[in-house]
């Protein structure tokens, strides 16, 4: 098979459509003839089958409305005589010659006197089913309403009823038949009934035996009735034989197959008298139960398929002649379709040899004719593309030479395979020549550390490229720098790994300058945190004599209002005045030292927050008491200063995620800072729920906020105004804090204000959610 290929794909075009089209048509023609042949043998079989089929069902039928007719008039005969015979003994009892229950009484002895078949009878129930006369004396005035045949004779009272029974001691019911006739006066239905197989001899086979031996089949085929026990009843040659113990002339059995169900098919061999030899013969069968006879219908199978011989050699005849008609066909069609193939071919041999400017003939029509049309745009485009790559080639070449960075083709194994102007001067070369000859293995003539090589290649080989990787290099006098290289990986049309591009670039200033700005970094980073630790530890120092000193000066403030002033006389004003100046001046180191106290508290938190040591301990709050608590906190402030002091919230606000006392701090420094800027009017803190967070807002009526101010006033020791002037006092740490608190709840702060309109500073928390 693997040759027969090999020689179909050397054969000219023309051959390989010949042959395709041969055998496809071979192959079809035979397929449709073998079809054609499988459907007209099916349809044929079929035929004869429903032919034999409906001969016998026609068969079965006219047997049955025969025995049926016959049974139907014997039993009626019966049923209408003895009702007359009933009808004769009421007559008497009516002229008073015996009463009623005797004249009863002997209608019931002839009636039961008259058997009908070999188990037949005949019995009477009212129309009540209450059996009345009955061969057996234990069922007269029994209720037999629990039969179905009591519904029908309740409701017909007249008429042929056929049922299936079974009289007791029999294993299965059998078919039966009755008729009946009603007597009124008496209100008896008088029932002729036995089972339909003891009607036997009632059936006169002449009647319906012409009929039978009428039904023809083909040229021998026929119809017969058979019992089932073998005995044929009805048939052209063998009537009255037993056939199950004679047997053919070649003394085989006959089938038995037909006795073996009530209906089917069978195909068995046979031999005819007369006959040499067996024919394969086909016959349909049922079954007529109640007479215990089987009907068939017959015909040998080489009668039935004569007419598929014929068939058989005009199809193979039409089949071969439509075979050698195509083959002429295929051969002048392959030759003519075919025909320009050897000038398209010679068009492409030189086109492909590199001559560009042919072109083909587009006249030659049908398909070759748009074939050429393809190859002459084909050409075209190919010229162009040509032009379009030269122009291209020169343009990269450009790049490649003129680039500022390095370019690089490198294989594998680290051995250059070019390089631009530009690389070769990064390295201290006169030019790529140089770098190329001189350069050997770029792991050991360029690299400062190797292993940086075989790293660079790892990555290259794991991701494909390399973007922005830092090496340490050598140039040709053995100086070091810093290049920032990027490669991708070439492969061939097979997938291999063949050549390394890349870039280099000499970054060795970026290096510096990024070393110096990093020690610069670490070296703030070092100062600031000086700077923490120092205000942490003045602040501590100052924490401890500051507290003595404002201890000191409230104890002595309170001793001289206990124990000297009482104890001064009221007219000695010289010492009455400097007791008031000292418990003045008293009150003056009092309040500074809380200002400076609260200036350390401020000065520590900031700390502690640069240094990251405040922990937040976060939980759901409500926004409305946490504004109530602050606003308290303030009042006092606000009502020195003749200012009102508003909270202005819903009713119902849901909870934020917040450190209490932190915000706490918060709010009392906003609304402190509205109550300090503020010379008239007043201060309004309102809380606004949001998608997702809740929004403080504190509202002045101050002086306002310059647009140049608004962000530096939350930077750390920052305060607007002169500071020799009119600068409320402070370190300018509060904003700065405010700030750093509410990141740490992942809030924002900000303000919105003009000069002259007062300010209003804004800041979010976010919502709880339940199980925050």
């Amino acid at each position: 098979m693997p040759r027969i290929r090999r020689n179909m794909k050397r054969l000219p075009l023309w051959a390989k459509l010949f042959i395709g089209t041969s055998l496809g048509t071979l192959l079809v023609v035979a397929a449709s003839s073998l079809l054609l042949f499988w459907v007209i043998h099916f349809s044929v079989e079929q035929d004869i089958r429903k032919h034999l089929t409906r001969s016998t069902a026609s068969i079965r039928d006219l047997v049955r409305t025969t025995v049926n007719t016959a049974i139907h008039n014997h039993l009626r005969a019966v049923a209408e005589k003895n009702r007359d015979i009933v009808a004769h003994f009421h007559e008497l009892a009516r002229q008073g010659r015996m009463s009623e229950e005797e004249a009863k009484a002997r209608a019931a002895e002839v009636l039961l006197s008259q058997p009908i078949g070999k188990t037949g009878y005949l019995f009477c129930v009212d129309s009540k089913v209450i059996m009345r006369v009955h061969p057996k004396a234990s069922m007269h005035g029994a209720d037999v309403n629990q039969f179905p045949l009591s519904k029908i004779q309740r409701e017909l009272k007249n008429g042929y009823v056929e049922y299936e029974w079974a009289n007791p001691g029999e294993s299965a019911p059998r078919p039966k038949s009755l008729y009946m006739a009603y007597f009124e006066p008496w209100d008896w239905i008088i029932s002729a009934s036995s089972y339909r197989e003891e009607f036997l001899e009632l059936i006169r086979l002449d009647d319906f035996r012409e009929s039978v031996l009428a039904h023809t089949i083909g040229d021998t085929g026929y119809s017969f009735i058979m019992a089932d026990n073998g005995t044929l009843i009805i048939h052209p040659r063998y009537e009255g034989v037993n056939v199950l113990t004679s047997t053919d002339p070649m003394g085989n059995a006959f089938p038995g197959g037909l006795l073996k169900g009530d209906s089917g098919t069978i195909a068995y061999d046979w031999i005819n008298p007369g006959e040499t030899k067996y024919r394969k013969k086909i016959a349909v069968y049922d079954s007529i139960p109640e007479l215990g006879w089987i009907v068939a219908s017959t015909e040998y199978l080489d009668e039935v398929e004569r007419p598929l011989h014929l068939l058989t050699y005009v199809v193979t005849a039409t089949t071969v002649g439509m075979v050698l008609l195509l083959f002429l066909m295929s051969w002048r069609v392959a030759r003519v379709a075919t025909r320009p193939l050897p000038s398209l071919m010679q068009a492409f041999e030189e086109g492909a040899g590199g001559k560009l400017s042919l072109r083909m003939d587009e006249e030659l029509g049908g398909e070759f004719g748009k074939l050429a049309a393809y190859y002459n745009h084909f050409m075209d485009n190919l010229e162009a593309s040509r032009d379009r790559l030269a122009e291209s080639e020169e343009k990269y070449r450009t790049i490649f030479e003129q680039a500022v960075e390095g370019m690089f083709q490198v294989l594998p194994e680290g051995i250059f395979v070019s390089i631009n102007p530009a690389m070769a001067r990064i390295f201290g070369y006169s030019g790529p020549e140089e770098m190329l000859a001189e350069v050997g293995n770029i792991t050991k003539s360029l690299y400062v550390e190797p292993t940086d090589r075989e790293k660079l290649y790892r990555e290259l080989l794991d991701k494909g490229k390399v973007l922005g990787v830092p090496i340490r290099l050598r140039r040709r006098d053995g100086s070091i720098f810093w290049g920032e290289v990027s490669e991708r990986m070439v492969l061939d049309h097979n997938g291999r790994f063949v050549l390394v591009e890349g870039i280099l670039k000499d970054v060795t200033a970026q290096h510096d300058f990024m070393d110096n700005l990093a020690r610069t970094k670490a070296e703030a980073e070092a100062a600031s945190q000086l700077k923490s630790d120092f205000l942490i530890m003045i602040s501590h120092e100052m924490r401890t004599p500051l507290t003595s000193i404002l201890g000191f000066a409230r104890m002595i403030k309170r001793q001289l209002q206990s124990k000297v002033v009482p104890a001064i006389d009221p007219a000695d004003e010289d010492t009455f005045r400097t007791i008031e100046k000292a418990a003045g001046n008293l009150a003056i180191m009092e309040t500074e030292s809380s200002r400076l106290a609260k200036l350390i508290d401020d000065m520590l938190d900031f700390a502690g927050l640069e240094a990251g040591e405040i922990i937040l301990c976060v939980k759901p709050a409500n926004p409305g008491a946490l504004a109530e608590q602050a606003v308290e906190a303030v009042s006092g402030s606000a009502a020195a200063k003749g200012l009102s002091l508003e909270l202005d919230t819903p009713a119902q606000l849901p909870d934020v995620v917040a450190d209490r006392d932190r915000i706490f701090q918060v709010l009392t420094h906003l609304l402190g800072n509205a109550v300090k800027f503020t010379s008239e009017g007043g201060v309004t803190l309102s809380a606004v729920p949001r998608e997702e967070e809740m929004e403080f807002i504190i509202r002045d009526t101050g002086a306002g906020i310059p647009p140049e101010s608004r962000e530096r006033i939350f930077d750390h020791f920052t305060q607007l105004g002169d500071p020799l002037t009119d600068k409320p006092r402070g370190a300018g740490l509060g904003l700065a804090l405010c700030r750093s608190i509410i990141a740490l709840h992942r809030g924002r702060i900000w303000v919105e204000s003009e000069p002259g309109q007062g300010s209003a500073f804004h800041f979010t928390l976010p919502l709880s959610k339940g199980g925050d």
